[in-house]
């Protein structure tokens, strides 16, 4: 056993080390794409849920507007009304972020996937190297 040859050993077997911590990095960006995905697709039953309850209290409001004479009570209507138009606004922008999401994580994913095949590769590569270099040193891989 030569001490170059141990140093080689040594060198791949860090390297082993560093292509599957590179695998399991890569594992966790897909999974987190993954779940990026999910929270995507229910973002909009979410948004269109709010916007039909905001319809419902708008619908409330006119309905409180036209029956009330009372000045008070027709300005807390309008402001009922406004409130309920800003919430359909926010229903309409997290639809909007919805999609967006839904786009950004499906280019996660598929960057993921690529990154994953590269890293399973030089998994590949780095226990082959290992192995040669057990070979060439005479011993056995463990």
């Amino acid at each position: 056993m030569s001490s170059e040859g141990s140093r080689e050993i040594d060198v791949a077997r860090r390297c082993v080390d560093a292509a599957k911590a590179l695998k399991a990095a890569v594992s966790m960006m897909m999974h987190s794409a993954d779940e990026m995905a999910k929270e995507a697709k229910a973002m909009p039953d979410r948004a269109r849920k709010m916007d039909k309850a905001a319809q419902k209290e708008k619908a409330k409001a006119k309905s409180l507007l036209k029956k009330e004479s009372e000045e008070e009570l027709k300005a807390a209507a309008l402001k009922m009304i406004h409130s309920a138009d800003e919430e359909m606004k926010g229903a309409k922008a997290m639809a909007a972020r919805a999609k967006a999401m839904a786009m950004g994580a499906k280019k996660k994913k598929t960057r993921a996937q690529s990154l994953l095949k590269d890293a399973e590769n030089e998994l590949k590569v780095a226990e082959n190297f290992l192995a040669d270099a057990l070979k060439r040193d005479g011993r056995v891989r463990p």
